[in-house]
């Protein structure tokens, strides 16, 4: 799939923009990135998509594994191809419980050197925390591949907009010890591809509603699914 760039090198930081390194945006029309879908549809035997769903971002991508088959592993690559052949660096990966939040980090931690030999680079993976919002700056700032991980849980309670949490307050008000920015801000700004690890699982208005506060270039959906025995 063919994907031009609003730049000639994607990622390219306005110098009269300082929220750091954002994502370029996609310079196809829906017409042509959906023509680009089906065309990758048909040649691997999918049912073609009749229209781009766009609940969040440009277009939402499913993406279907068997259950077992490195889907996390899967996802990593992912990053690492969108960022060699388009320069996308920043990304967010939503996952349903704290135990798969810290599973994911861990598969990041594991992988690196793996994929250090492969892209010759290496991500740089955190889990949201209000309290160290000096890691978002870094998130912003950073020119190389970038990766909050959140879960949902935390999303829902911390990025609900007009929430009474302690974490919701401080991500969307203006904070002293952040440069008097809300930390809301500067994550939208830096256009996000969004990672949805079994969004099955996170389909809540609450969740979606959030979701929609990244302001995402586009999301993919990673699903694990258990294939039917079809032996007699």
């Amino acid at each position: 799939m063919t994907l031009n760039l609003n730049n000639d090198e994607a990622g390219y930081c306005d110098p009269s923009d300082d929220t750091g390194y954002k994502n370029e945006l996609i310079e196809l029309s829906d017409e042509q990135l959906l023509k680009n879908i089906q065309t990758i549809q048909k040649q691997n035997n999918i049912k073609t998509s009749a229209s781009l769903v766009k609940d969040l971002g440009k277009c939402s991508l499913d993406i279907e594994m068997e259950t077992g088959t490195g889907k996390t592993y899967v996802y990593i690559k992912t990053m690492f191809e969108l960022n060699k052949r388009y320069g996308w660096s920043k990304f967010i990966v939503v996952v349903p419980s704290i135990a798969i939040r810290e599973g994911v980090k861990k598969s990041f931690d594991i992988t690196a050197d793996h994929f250090m030999e492969y892209y010759h680079k290496k991500i740089r993976p955190f889990v949201y925390n209000s309290s160290r919002l000096n890691e978002l700056d870094n998130f912003s700032s950073s020119s190389g591949i970038n990766v909050m991980i959140i879960n949902t849980q935390a999303f829902a309670a911390s990025l609900k907009e007009g929430g009474r949490s302690k974490e919701s307050r401080i991500i969307y008000s203006k904070r002293d010890e952040f440069a008097s920015r809300r930390p809301i801000d500067v994550i939208k700004a830096n256009r996000p591809i969004i990672i949805l690890d079994e969004p099955q699982k996170m389909g809540g208005d609450v969740t979606q509603k959030a979701l929609k506060n990244f302001n995402p270039l586009f999301t993919l959906n990673y699903s694990a699914i258990v294939l039917s025995n079809l032996s007699t």
